[in-house]
């Protein structure tokens, strides 16, 4: 029998486990993924593991026959996932001998899922001392397989080590390994050494694994949406409909199939189908079950209907009509949402490049990054849990290539802004540079990521001051230093669009 559905058949030929597994008088062949056997006692592995206590109580053939039974002493037979090597070392564990040698964080990694699998706690208590004792050396591959096991302390002793071996937060504070964690778990990861840096204390009640109740920096406008299910009055009441088309929470829309079929090719060949016999029925009508929730239903099904265009309530609904509209292969809705998303980049440049990403939009994973070139914190969305940590990190990445162009730091010195930061600390615009060129800085980013090249500087300069960020400058400036400021701004303009041009926003 196997523990799971998982193929685990080998091209190779079994083999017999060295001792103590090769023993006359076992009572079960365990048989790995690469078919070497091991002949176990069950009694041992009970006394270990409460899954394999209560696998063994089963009432189990007393004569095993075919794939269940070892063809050479007929004792039950029972396939495993795991490599010989990792269950070598796992039932060494459970074993009375001497401990396996575990030399390397990919065994232990194998060894400690495995363990957790079969719920050998006793087993697992030992193996997170070994991977932390690994933390000094390797923090940042400890961390991310604390995460990816979902081992909050010994994600922790990672971020410790990490911050007891590096001067500060810099762009070596990756590996590609860390690809398999996803980008809320990094972030967390700069987040509790950005407080350690800067002499704060993180709470104890610091996460890893998960978002948990961590301090979070929100700005304006970044406030989390909540979307409860749609109630009250709404327009799809319609007594001439004749078509539910029913949220994931079980809120009914009453709509026309012919309006729903001239607005999305894809929902027209769902309706030609012959609908299931099983499928529910509401006073004679078909239902249309869809996956969105209701909130996103009406302001789409509003986007197909001859009406006055939905005012969306948050960026996150915005995206989700426009990801529906998408996939329903809906024209005008996407048009519109598009347009009504695409106005939100500014304010939330990390949410909006996750999306960008996940759904190959290059143009505005281009422009958040530019939005981003002067963000002065690092604030965390909860997209991050939905990507790789790499998305977030090719975005930081290209923030900083731009944000080098914006300001190249002198030779044989770091760049004066940071990789990440969330105390802004470091990006004060008074101290780090005048509010004049601050402005000028993010409206030449903004273009240079859209591909265009301002007629006259002077406008720009002109609508700056207009708007009270250059005052201060403008009022002691002389003709001759704004003209200069001009010039140098349109150079760098050059050099933003060279170096835009060699980015790899990661879609």
């Amino acid at each position: 029998m196997t523990t799971e559905s998982t193929d685990v058949t080998s091209s190779q030929e079994p083999s017999t486990a060295s001792a103590p597994f090769d023993k006359a008088n076992a009572d079960v062949v365990l048989r790995s993924s690469d078919n070497v056997e091991f002949h176990v006692h069950t009694l041992l592995l009970g006394l270990a593991s409460g899954l394999f206590e209560d696998m063994f109580a089963l009432p189990q053939p007393t004569a095993p026959t075919g794939p269940d039974a070892h063809p050479c002493t007929g004792l039950p037979l029972i396939y495993l996932t795991e490599d010989g090597r990792t269950l070598d070392c796992l039932l060494r564990l459970c074993y009375p001998v001497l401990d396996p040698v575990l030399d390397d964080l990919a065994l232990v990694e194998s060894v400690l899922r495995a363990a957790m699998k079969y719920q050998l706690d006793d087993v697992v208590a030992r193996l997170c001392k070994s991977l932390s004792a690994f933390a000094p050396r390797d923090p940042l591959r400890v961390y991310t397989i604390a995460c990816v096991l979902g081992l909050d302390q010994e994600a922790r002793d990672a971020a410790l080590a990490l911050f007891h071996d590096r001067a500060d937060l810099s762009l070596d504070t990756y590996m590609p390994d860390m690809d398999r964690i996803t980008a809320g778990a990094y972030y967390r990861l700069l987040q509790y050494c950005g407080m350690l840096y800067s002499g704060k204390c993180p709470p104890e009640t610091f996460t890893f694994c998960t978002p948990g109740n961590n301090p979070v920096v929100v700005l304006p406008g970044h406030a989390e949406y909540s979307s409860s299910p749609l109630t009250g009055p709404h327009p799809f009441t319609h007594q001439s409909a004749d078509l539910i088309v029913r949220s994931s929470e079980g809120v009914d829309l009453r709509v026309h199939q012919l309006v729903l079929s001239l607005a999305s090719p894809v929902l027209a060949d769902t309706l030609k189908q012959p609908p299931d016999p099983d499928a529910p029925a509401e006073g004679g009508l078909r239902v249309l079950s869809l996956p969105e929730q209701s909130r996103t239903l009406a302001k789409l099904l509003q986007l197909c209907y001859p009406m006055e265009e939905p005012a969306f309530e948050h960026r996150d609904q915005t995206l989700a009509v426009l990801e529906a509209a998408l996939r329903y292969g809906m024209p005008r809705a996407t048009q519109h949402a598009r347009r009504a998303w695409r106005t939100g980049i500014k304010l939330h440049p990390p949410a909006s490049y996750i999306a960008a990403v996940r759904n190959g939009w290059a143009d505005d994973a281009r422009e958040a990054i530019s939005h981003a070139v002067l963000e002065l914190h690092d604030v965390y969305v909860p997209e991050m849990e939905d990507v790789s940590a790499r998305v977030y990190r090719h975005y930081l990445l290209a923030r900083q290539r731009l944000r080098d162009t914006l300001f190249p730091a002198p030779e044989g010195t770091e760049g004066t802004l940071p990789y990440w930061s969330d105390t802004g600390a470091a990006f004060e615009e008074e101290q780090t540079h005048h509010r004049f060129t601050w402005a000028v800085c993010k409206a030449l980013a903004a273009a240079s990521a859209a591909g265009e090249r301002a007629q006259d500087r002077r406008l720009l300069v002109t609508a700056l001051v207009q708007d009270g960020q250059g005052t201060c400058v403008c009022k002691a400036a002389s003709l001759e230093s704004l003209r200069q400021f001009v010039l140098e701004s349109q150079v760098l303009q050059t050099r933003l669009r060279e170096a835009f041009a060699k980015i790899d926003v990661g879609t």
